[in-house]
């Protein structure tokens, strides 16, 4: 299992630091006030994206044709590396053709019967996954590393597209960082299960400390991401 998100977005984007655009855990660049609400993190009518700032990496051209006619369902600033790297998440609830050498990682919400996986590490989250290994398809990354990360065993034919999220980073990479651009994508697939490999399940590498289920009522209980609910219906 190989990731690439809070924890190791550095080897992309670099770690940052507030000096390189802004204070810490404040958004850095043009912003388009009232266009996103601050209570729910959805956009309000009329927002719009403006993907190339001063003193960024440009967008992918292929990912800036894709985002064109969409409008994110969710949208929330948040920063990482303790306020270091100010970020913007945006939920999309549809999946273009995208890029593929953005997509950094295939995440998966598991279903048993009608409760749902919860998973906590440095958070509470609903998206255990992670990184493509070589050969594999990306439903095969999303059975592999549920299993890895939880221990459950996603039933391959349940499998479907729920979309996309979008990593923003909101500070400039370092000027000799290798990676040209300011977005990368996690792809978010629906699955169920039935099986779990053992009640007590660890990690395989560490990174999920615990995991367990929980019924919908509860997950808007929990610290979940608003990003994350979206795509059941919960945000």
């Amino acid at each position: 299992m190989t990731r690439l998100d809070r924890t190791g977005l550095h080897q992309v984007f670099g770690s940052g630091s507030p000096a390189d655009g802004g204070p810490a855990g404040r958004p850095v660049g043009r912003h388009h006030p009232g266009q996103i609400d601050g209570r729910t993190g959805r956009p309000e009518p009329g927002y719009r994206t403006t993907m190339t700032r001063p003193g960024r990496g440009s967008p992918h051209p292929d990912l800036e044709a894709a985002l064109a006619p969409l409008t994110p369902a969710v949208v929330r600033d948040l920063s990482w590396f303790g306020g270091a790297l100010p970020m913007r998440a945006h939920a999309y609830l549809t999946v273009p053709r995208l890029p593929d050498e953005l997509i950094t990682s295939v995440r998966c919400i598991v279903e048993v019967g009608d409760r749902v996986v919860v998973c906590e590490d440095e958070t509470v989250h609903i998206v255990p996954g992670g990184r493509r290994e070589p050969g594999e398809s990306i439903r095969q990354t999303a059975v592999r590393e549920v299993h890895e990360e939880t221990g459950w065993q996603v039933e391959p034919d349940s499998l479907r597209r729920a979309g996309f999220l979008r990593m923003e980073r909101l500070i400039p990479a370092p000027p000799d960082h290798p990676y040209p651009h300011p977005d990368v994508l996690q792809l978010i697939f629906l699955g169920r299960a039935t099986r779990r490999a053992a009640d007590r399940w660890t990690d395989t590498e560490g990174y999920v400390q615990h995991s367990r289920l929980a019924d919908r009522a509860e997950l808007t209980t929990l610290p979940i991401a608003a990003e994350q609910l979206v795509f059941l219906g919960l945000s």
